[in-house]
Formats: structure tokens, sequence, C-alpha cells
């Protein structure tokens, strides 16, 4: 996971690797189970109400009507006939298999395996730029990239990880510290944020003048230190008036490269996971941060936050188990499904309403401009050796991803609570980081665990508009 956290004392490190060194004696005791609630399935009205009124309100609409050029939409193009001019993944050897849904089309758009990524990528609104962390770097002052896929160039840039834009296209947050909560696998954040930690906050203009590197000390970006979480998730109201950047209790998920992964990300939040809002002032050359607001959510993390802002997403916990990793027995716990609230901040600090749950498991859940579908990776286990078209766990066709694992994308509806897989990723690649561009096209990462690494569009989620 990203180095986080205060370091500690040596004399606070050697009680801790003693308890470590003789078998973690007394573990239940001292760390009590603190198990979750079962799912219960449903969606409240209230859900379909705001989906409707942001079909034509929300970011997508606004962002049409302004309009904003979505990249690879040439003259009159627009939706599926998009992005035409980047090949059709299915036309590669290695990724003969990556489509999942009848009638939609996967494009790769750029082959990434000579600088891997680290954890999420994410593109602009208008899909033009995909920002992420580096896996390997040779300077500590450039361990990030922004690729503009309209020049083909790579622009080098001072941060580590978790890029993230803004829906109207106006800026982006990344960040430049080692991190700044204290999460593990096994024992999460609570939300808090490191003084000496630092995001860096930059008006989206700063890309247009196509750096060589983007340093962090241009006029158009600001540094914060001790305000932005790591994962954070950014808003924009729909009047433009008002910028969030949330972030809070949090499971790492980095998977895809080298060892396989044969579960999904543990949900093992505790009593005091929460959730913070911090406001941002749009000043024009750069943004400011205004004090910030925490709401509880007990046993919940990875909180992600709609386009507009008015939706939130987490993950809930489930039921605890024990596990081991590097011969230590550790604590875990299962995810029961997705929470959703609708977020109402007219009055100043934000209020959440609670309007349903998705059971299903998977990685952090990310939003559609339109806010109608809800988009996640999910990593194979035995319960989806059927869905996958074999007979069950112990067909010998299935061993393969027992052996070397695989991560899909599934599509939910938030109007019906539907869900849909849209990838069929052989065993040993990963589907990973799904999350829309404005226009309804859905970027992610797909990595192999024979070292390769790809930036790749489906046009899933129009399809199943259009009734496919």
């Amino acid at each position: 996971m990203p180095r986080a956290g205060q370091a500690w004392t040596q004399e606070e490190f050697d009680v801790v690797a003693e308890w470590f060194a003789r078998s973690l004696p007394n573990l239940l005791e001292l760390v009590p189970a603190d198990s979750g609630a079962d799912c219960d399935p449903g969606l409240d009205p209230a859900l379909a109400a705001h989906v409707n009124a942001l079909a034509s309100t929300g970011w997508r609409a606004k962002n049409a009507q302004v309009p904003l050029l979505m990249f690879g939409c040439d003259g009159a193009q627009s939706g599926s006939a998009c992005l035409s001019g980047f090949p059709l993944a299915e036309s590669e050897a290695y990724s003969a298999d990556w489509v999942g849904l009848p009638g939609s089309q996967i494009r790769l758009l750029h082959d990434n395996s000579d600088a891997k990524t680290t954890y999420w990528s994410r593109c602009s609104a208008d899909g033009r730029y995909i920002a992420s962390g580096l896996r390997d770097f040779d300077d500590a002052d450039a361990a990030g990239q922004i690729l503009d896929l309209n020049q083909e160039r790579v622009i080098p840039a001072n941060f580590s990880y978790d890029a993230t834009f803004f829906p109207d296209n106006s800026g982006f947050v990344v960040q430049q510290g080692g991190g700044s909560e204290s999460g593990s696998d096994a024992v999460p954040s609570d939300g808090s944020v490191d003084a000496g930690e630092t995001a860096l906050l930059c008006e989206q203009s700063v890309l247009a003048s196509e750096p060589s590197v983007l340093t962090g000390d241009e006029t158009e970006c600001k540094q914060l230190s001790g305000r932005i979480g790591l994962y954070q998730q950014l808003a924009t109201s729909l009047d433009g008036s008002d910028y969030w950047v949330i972030h809070g209790s949090y499971e790492s998920d980095n998977g895809g490269f080298e060892n396989p992964v044969l579960t999904n990300p543990s949900a093992a939040y505790e009593a005091d996971s929460s959730v913070t809002f911090t406001p941002m002032i749009n000043q024009g050359n750069g943004f400011s941060a205004s004090p910030s607001v925490r709401r509880e959510l007990p046993r919940q993390g990875d909180p992600m936050l709609s386009p507009s802002g008015r939706l939130l997403v987490t993950r809930m916990k489930g039921q605890e188990f024990s596990t081991s990793a590097d011969g230590f027995d550790l604590i875990a716990a299962e995810q029961s499904g997705y929470a959703l609230y609708t977020v109402d901040s007219s009055g100043g600090d934000p209020l959440l309403t609670d309007v349903g749950h998705i059971c299903l498991q998977g990685g952090k859940a990310t939003f559609s401009f339109d806010e109608r579908w809800m988009v996640f990776h999910h990593y194979v286990v035995d319960a989806d050796a059927v869905e996958l078209g074999f007979s069950g766990p112990d067909d010998p066709g299935f061993s393969d991803y027992q052996e070397l694992g695989s991560s899909n994308l599934y599509l939910v509806d938030l109007l019906t609570g539907d869900s849909r897989r849209f990838t069929t990723m052989p065993a040993g690649q990963y589907a990973l980081f799904p999350h829309f561009r404005s226009d309804g096209w859905i970027y992610f990462v797909v990595r192999t665990l024979d070292q390769n690494e790809y930036f790749v569009a489906t046009d899933a989620a129009l399809v199943v508009e259009d009734g496919g």
C-alpha cells in the first residue's frame, strides 16, 4: 500500500515486533471481532428521482451543452462512433476474450507496459488526459505521469498516485506526499490527515501549455498540506459554485502484477470509519480549501462521490474472518455490499441520507456523469465459475483462474439495481480501475501477470443504454 502514517518510535516498533515474533498471542482477545451487517438489497425511490433529474441536468448533459469537445470524436461523431481511430482490442491476440457484453467494443488507447502504473489511473472529463502514479521511477520528483492522448506524449509529473479530475474539466488533484492516512489492509484508517502530507491542486489549463514536466510550482497549481487524504474523489456542484474533495477510510487495492489476486479487497473498516468533505474555492488561478466536515460511516469505507457531489457510495463491512499474510495471522473482513447515500449540501455542511444497497462485491465503485451508472472491478472467485461458463469451481477449465486469478468489470443501473458484467478476462489478466468520461465511455486499465499494461476504453454503458 502507499507509504502512510506517522513513523513509530523504536520502542513502539519493538513492542509490536515482539508480539508478531510470538505469533500474535491473544489476537482475538486484544482485537475482538467487529463484524459488519449483512447486505439488505433494495433502492429507495429517492435514488430513482435523483437519477431521473440528472438525466437532463447532470454533468453529462451540461458538458454536452457547452459543448465540451470529447477526445476521439471527429466531426459529428458521438457515442459509440467515437474513438474509431483506435484499434479494437479484440483484434489483438493478447485480448481476444476481453469483450464480455455482446455488441460492445473495447478500444486500445495506449500500451503503457514501459511505464507501469500504481493504484488508480483516471482520465479527464473530455477523455484527453490519463493521469497515473508510476510503479517504478528514477526521480522522486517525477513519480507520476499525465498521458496526453491527443498529442501522443507523456508529461512527467511530480506526484505519487491518486490523480483525480473535476467533472467540469477545470482542474485536477494528485497526492504528492507518501500518503496521509494510517490505513493498511488489516487496520483501515479513520480518515485523519497528517500535517506534513501534501496534495497538489492544479487548473487544467496548465496542461494546455504542453509542459515538459509538471513540477507543482506552476502558477496554476497550489500545494495543500494536511488537508486531503489518500484516494480522494472530486465533485463540482451543478451550478459551478462549489467544488468538493472527499477522502475517508480505505482498503488498498493494487492488483494485477506479478502475484495473482484470488480474493476481493478486504472490507475491515472499523466502528470509527468516516468520510471527510473539504470544500474548495476555485479562484481562477488555483484552488483554496475551506474548513472540512467529517461524517461518521461506521464499518464503511472507500467512499466515492458522484460528479455533482449529490451521491455517495461506500463499501460495507461484512463477516470478519481469520487469514494470514507473510506467515502472520490476521483478521480481515468480507464485503457485504455497497451502500448508497444522497448528499445534500444546500445548507452548507453535507447531510447524508441512506437510499439503498447493492449486494455485490468488488473494488471501489465510481459513477457516470449522468449518475445513472455505477461501475467497479471484481476479482474472480470460485462463486463466479458458473457465470463465466464453467460447470462449477471444480471444473478443470476453471483451474487456471484459481491459480492465476483475474478480474472483470461490472455495470450497475441505479434505476433498477440490475448489474451486467461487460468484460471476460482470461486467467492472469486483470481489468481494473474503471471510471467514466463525460459522454459515457468507460476507461480502464488492463494488467497482466506477464508484466503488460494497457489503457483501454469501452462503450458498454452506451450499448446498454441503447437496449443492448
